[in-house]
């Protein structure tokens, strides 16, 4: 699954075309749901294991040793502390699916359109001046995000108990 990342997009969109039309999946919302979690299968593996790799195992065991439950320690010391981790695997998740227009056009097309296919079969189709409207339209979802992201990372609030080892 990692592997989808290391080739070109359309080479491997043409290869799952082939094999979702042998198994009937094209103009399919599953066919456009799988599309989406091969980008994003990367971000929400390896981010959030990191996070929950990086949880100190003596506040756990010290939360064990004060009488909590299993169940009880995951949601009060292990899940706060990997929360950040989490939440910076759901926020790269949706920008690299909001970004997927050309899979997704490729499998659901002409049945489903999502927003980035129609707004980049918009900017196919139209004068250069409304495609780079259209363009900064695109754009404008994905800047706020990250805008509102990196307030809380330069505040330290997805930094406080996240490291990579």
């Amino acid at each position: 699954m990692f592997a989808t990342n290391a080739f070109p997009k359309m080479g491997l969109f043409v290869a799952m075309a082939t094999v979702f039309y042998g198994l009937r999946l094209m103009e399919t919302a599953l066919g456009i749901v799988i599309v989406h979690v091969i980008g994003t299968v990367v971000f929400m593996t390896w981010i959030p294991a990191a996070a929950f790799s990086s949880v100190p195992r003596s506040l756990e065991e010290a939360a064990r040793d004060a009488g909590a439950g299993r169940l009880r320690v995951f949601l009060t010391v292990t899940l706060p502390l990997a929360l950040p981790g989490i939440l910076v695997a759901a926020v790269m998740s949706f920008l690299a699916s909001f970004d997927e227009a050309q899979g997704t056009y490729l499998v659901g097309a002409p049945s489903y359109m999502t927003m980035p296919t129609e707004m980049y079969s918009l900017v196919l189709n139209y004068p250069k001046q409304v495609a780079a409207v259209f363009a900064i339209l695109l754009s404008i979802p994905s800047v706020v995000l990250l805008l509102l992201t990196r307030r809380y990372i330069m505040g330290g609030h997805l930094a406080e108990g996240f490291q990579i080892r």
